[in-house]
Formats: structure tokens, C-alpha cells, sequence
């Protein structure tokens, strides 16, 4: 919802969004969502995630829920890629991708519950923490 949310907002300013993200897919741009210039923004976004994980009714593993809302900032900013590029009627396909990974990430994270995944779930805890995002 909060990704979906952000996309009908930005919709009308879809083609503004395109030329945007020319110059802030450079690293080194104030427009890049990674820049200490976006940093407000980007802490607010986090703190969006953190209140959206902290008031659902899932359950998550204590070692990712820590992890989640960098995480789903990073799954946000894939489907704003995504949306840029869909030339789609009304951005249609985007939120055809929306409706059908988020249920794939919550049947992912109840598999991860299971006492069956924990050697799994380490695993990916392992991966997600060496590659934690410094996004603070």
C-alpha cells in the first residue's frame, strides 16, 4: 500500500520522474536518492517502512525485522525504476508488480518463521546484514 500509494502520487509527474532520474541515477548527484542532499527524505521513508512493519499484524524473525524497512526502501526504489519505464496504460503493469510481489514477500517471510528454515534463515540473515545499506 505504501509503495502503491507513492506511485499514484508521482503519476501525474510521471515524465518529470523520467528526466529526473537521468541525472539522479549518478551517484555522485544531490538528486540521487543515496545523497546526503536526500537524506531527510530518504530517513523519512525509512521511518514509514518502520511504522508500517511495526503495525501489521505479521510476525517477523527478530534478527530481520531490524532489516526490513532498508530493505523494503529497496523494493520501493525497484518499482519506482520499474514504474519509469512502464509505458503501460495508467502504469498498469507496475501495479500488476506490486499486487504479485507482495504477497510472494509475505509468504516469504512466513516460510522464514518456520523452525524447519532456520538454517535458511540464517543464511539470508548472514546476506542481508554483510550488505546492510548504510541509508542513515
Amino acid at each position: 500500500f505504501v509503495v502503491t500509494s507513492k506511485i499514484k502520487i508521482a503519476e501525474p509527474n510521471k515524465e518529470m520522474a523520467r528526466a529526473l532520474y537521468r541525472v539522479a541515477a549518478n551517484p555522485q548527484s544531490e538528486l540521487s536518492p543515496f545523497s546526503e542532499t536526500s537524506r531527510e527524505l530518504r530517513l523519512q521513508s525509512l521511518a514509514i517502512f518502520s511504522d508500517v512493519i511495526k503495525d501489521t499484524s505479521s510476525k517477523f524473525h527478530g534478527d530481520i525485522e531490524p532489516l526490513l524497512p532498508q530493505y523494503l526502501w529497496f523494493y520501493q526504489m525497484g518499482l519506482i525504476l520499474y514504474w519509469i519505464y512502464d509505458d503501460s496504460p495508467k502504469s498498469q503493469k507496475t501495479y500488476e508488480l506490486i499486487d504479485k510481489t507482495v504477497p510472494l514477500l509475505v509468504w516469504a517471510n512466513d516460510l522464514l518463521q518456520s523452525p524447519w528454515a532456520a538454517p535458511f534463515r540464517k543464511k539470508i540473515i548472514t546476506v542481508l546484514k554483510n550488505f546492510e545499506p548504510d541509508l542513515n
